[in-house]
C-alpha cells in the first residue's frame, strides 16, 4: 500500500495463497516472481505453470509469457501436432512465432504427411530469396510449396473444370 515499503519475499506467500484459490492476477503476479527471481529463485518451469494456469482462466497476458517462455523446439514439437490454420493464426502472435513458424523442418513435415511433392518454379524460388533478404527471418520454401498446393486446390474448388 501507499507508504508501505515493497517487499516482495513478504508478498509471495500473499500471492501463492491467492494464487491457489484460482485468483488468474494473482498466478500471473507469482509466474513473474518466478519467471524473473523477484522474492524467489527464479525457475522458469514454474513461472510457465503459473502463467498457464492464470492463462486458462483467459489472463490474455499470462497466456503469451507462457508462450515466450517456450524454447523454439519445444514449439516447434507443438506446431507439428498442429493443423496448418492453426500455424498460421499462431505465427500471429508475434515476431519471433512468426519467425518459428517458418521452420523449413516444420513445413517439410507437413508436406510429406499431406503427400506433396515440390511444385516450386525457378521464378518461385527467386520471389522467395527476394522476400528472405527483405526479411528478419527466413521463409520456409516448404511452407510456399504448401501453400502453392493449397492454392490450387482451392481455385479447383471455385472453379471445376467439366470433364
Amino acid at each position: 500500500g501507499d507508504g508501505i515499503p515493497e517487499d516482495t519475499e513478504k508478498a509471495i506467500p500473499w500471492f501463492r495463497k491467492a494464487a491457489e484459490q484460482q485468483n488468474p492476477v494473482a498466478q500471473f503476479f507469482l509466474g513473474l516472481c518466478y519467471d524473473n527471481g523477484y522474492g524467489v529463485t527464479s525457475n522458469k518451469i514454474e513461472a510457465a505453470n503459473w502463467y498457464r494456469l492464470a492463462g486458462e482462466q483467459g489472463h490474455q497476458e499470462a497466456h503469451e509469457y507462457f508462450i515466450r517462455n517456450l524454447s523454439s523446439e519445444v514449439v516447434l514439437k507443438i506446431l507439428l501436432l498442429l493443423d496448418t490454420i492453426d500455424i498460421a493464426k499462431f505465427a500471429q502472435t508475434c515476431s519471433n512465432m512468426r519467425a518459428i513458424a517458418e521452420d523449413e523442418k516444420l513445413w517439410k513435415s507437413k508436406c510429406k504427411k499431406a503427400g506433396l511433392k515440390d511444385i516450386l518454379n525457378s521464378r518461385d524460388k527467386e520471389i522467395l530469396e527476394d522476400r528472405n533478404m527483405e526479411n528478419s527471418f527466413k521463409f520456409s520454401s516448404f511452407k510456399a510449396n504448401f501453400v502453392k498446393h493449397l492454392r490450387r486446390e482451392v481455385n479447383f474448388i471455385r472453379n471445376p473444370t467439366d470433364m
